[in-house]
């Protein structure tokens, strides 16, 4: 395998550190990188520059072009010094301008085009493939990247820049992968295969516990004892509950709520309590109201449970009740 690295077209393979090299290669408008390392010792060797442009050639294939985004400097032994240098692809180019347009009843290829030929240098639309109309868009000062990004997002459709600058905009899952990997066609490097086996992460049987609902009317009972004002209760009610001391019913406020000279005992719906104001000694307290059960579903997933036995997570799900006044 033959590597070829230049900046700004100058061939500068002999000043790299190849095992620096490291490309990282992500799909569709996500940004390439390039990460490499350079090395100078006296008039041997040169000093990298951001914003100078950078191509690797491979065995005579392009596999990367962008530009310099940021150069970092060491010095070994005191007499070598060692460039980090940082490139990302072409989008640091193609993004130097900020769009401010409005199209009415365009295309999205006529838009891209428009776009490219104004806000760009040297960017060209040959893979642009969509005739899609727009019945109106705007760019408020938008980067060239975030208005094809906007532009597909609105047709459902995926896009790039290749390393000769052109735009690529297609529909999704139309473009095939370059090339494909078996164990006898070449493509993959002689034992970098790694397989990993793990069960650390395995949920088979999933508890959803998520909002309440209404049960049947309940009777909780207590007897107070010498001085005792707060009884607490074995369910959140639904409503603000019935109480009784004695058989006698009760003025029921709400807890913190309701002017306390008002009432007899108070409600606290989320502590699930009555709170008396003088103690009910041995006084009877019955509480009656719609009590609230969780709503708790199971779902298990049986073929995996044969395999590796039960292995539960619980997942609570938020519920928000909105209410509307008229």
């Amino acid at each position: 395998m033959t590597v070829e690295i230049l900046i700004n077209s100058v061939d500068r393979t002999g000043d790299i550190i190849m095992d620096s090299i490291l490309k990282e290669d992500n799909i569709n408008e996500q940004v390439d990188a390039l990460k490499l390392q350079v090395k100078k010792y006296g008039a041997v060797g040169f000093e990298p520059k951001t914003n100078e442009e950078v191509v690797m050639n491979i065995d005579g294939t392009k596999e990367f072009a962008g530009v310099i985004l940021r150069v970092e400097k060491s010095i070994k032994d005191g007499k070598v010094a060692v460039y980090n240098v940082y490139c990302v692809d072409y989008s640091q180019y193609i993004n130097r301008k900020l769009v401010l347009e409005r199209y009415d009843d365009k295309t999205v290829n006529y838009i891209i085009d428009a776009i490219i030929s104004k806000y760009t240098d040297g960017f060209t639309v040959v893979n642009v493939d969509c005739d899609i109309e727009i019945k109106t868009t705007l760019f408020n000062r938008m980067t060239v990247t975030a208005c094809i990004d906007k532009l597909a997002k609105a047709v459902g459709y995926s896009w790039y820049i290749d390393y000769d600058k052109d735009v690529h905009f297609f529909e999704k899952n139309e473009n095939a992968a370059p090339f494909s990997i078996t164990d006898i066609n070449g493509n993959y490097l002689q034992n970098t295969l790694s397989i990993m086996d793990d069960i650390s992460q395995i949920r088979n049987t999933v508890i959803i516990r998520g909002g309440e609902e209404r049960g049947e009317e309940r009777v909780a009972s207590d007897t107070g004892t010498s001085g005792q004002l707060t009884f607490s209760l074995p369910y959140k009610f639904a409503e603000k509950p019935v109480v009784k001391v004695d058989t006698v019913a009760q003025d029921v406020g709400i807890d913190y709520l309701s002017v306390e000279e008002d009432y007899d005992c108070f409600w606290n719906f989320g502590e699930k309590y009555v709170r008396f104001k003088v103690g009910m000694d041995t006084k009877v307290v019955e509480t009656t109201g719609i009590p609230l059960f969780p709503v708790i579903v199971n779902i298990p997933d049986g073929p995996s449970i044969v395999e590796y036995g039960v292995y539960e997570f619980l997942k609570k799900i938020k519920v928000f009740k909105v209410e509307q006044k008229h």
